[in-house]
């Protein structure tokens, strides 16, 4: 698919890359719209120098910057863009810790 302005782009960041090609895989197959991946916060600010995107998907926790603090440095790089965030929480680690 060719880039154009009706193209809806997507930046989808999370440091567990099966989770981002999971993401990627779903919302690429709806027409008009392309995806790119990123799993850290260097990588987005690398993307946003270059790139503009419509919405963002970000995983929360990721090695090298707190999710708030990417969001706060999302808007600055591209205010027009929507954010979706999401976190993993896994139910058996905090039953086992009980």
């Amino acid at each position: 698919m060719k880039p154009n302005k009706e193209t809806y782009r997507i930046l989808v960041i999370d440091d567990h890359p099966i989770v981002a090609e999971g993401i990627i895989a779903l919302a690429s197959q709806l027409e008009g719209v392309t995806c790119k991946g990123a799993t850290c916060a260097k990588d987005v600010e690398q993307l946003t120098l270059k790139e503009r995107f419509d919405l963002c998907i970000i995983d929360l926790e990721l090695p090298d910057m707190n999710g708030f603090q990417l969001i706060s440095h999302l808007h600055s790089q591209i205010p027009k863009c929507g954010i979706l965030i999401y976190a993993e929480f896994n139910l058996q680690m905090q039953q086992n810790s009980d």
